[in-house]
């Protein structure tokens, strides 16, 4: 049988930033006017609170230990950041309008397959699932400013898969 290679989802996130071609200039015109962003969710109760005086090596620390279906959602978190702060082109010949269209169409798939519309209720889910665990929740909201060429991103795509003592929460 053969079996089928997996790879982690910041680590396909890098190929794609690579291969699209992110420092090419475009026009000034945010993907959030184009794709309607997630809305926010109420206030998790018993939240942690976000820590701004947490060392890298307490947050790299925190991601070894973090489950994999948490790890992925703050993988899928950057690439939501990273896509929805990439402008649009705008095209002026039929050149340039075709190359704007299929930019338009790259940005959208991305923001389908990272699933970022379901962001803030995939947080809360993994936030109630995993409220037991020291610093979880803290992580998740640490995550919300991260994008994929964070450093911390790549850190966790190098990170072996967390062993599974926990059922998924997503």
């Amino acid at each position: 049988m053969v079996k089928s290679m997996n790879i982690g989802p910041a680590l396909l996130l890098g190929a794609l930033i690579f291969i699209c071609g992110c420092d090419q200039k475009a026009e000034e015109t945010p993907v959030a006017e184009k794709i309607e962003a997630p809305v926010e969710t109420a206030p998790v109760p018993n939240a942690v609170p976000v820590a701004t005086s947490a060392s890298e090596e307490q947050i790299k620390l925190r991601l070894q230990n973090l489950p994999n279906d948490a790890r992925e959602y703050v993988s899928r978190r950057a690439g939501c950041n990273h896509w929805g702060g990439e402008p649009l082109w705008e095209g002026t010949d039929a050149q340039s309008k075709a190359a704007a269209e299929a930019r338009k169409a790259q940005i959208e798939n991305a923001w389908a397959e990272l699933r970022c519309d379901q962001l803030d209720s995939d947080k809360a889910k993994l936030k109630e699932c995993y409220k037991s665990m020291v610093g979880v929740g803290e992580l998740l909201d640490m995550s919300d400013d991260w994008g994929a060429g964070d450093d911390y991103i790549f850190y966790l795509a190098d990170l072996p898969p967390a062993p599974t003592v926990l059922p998924a929460c997503l």
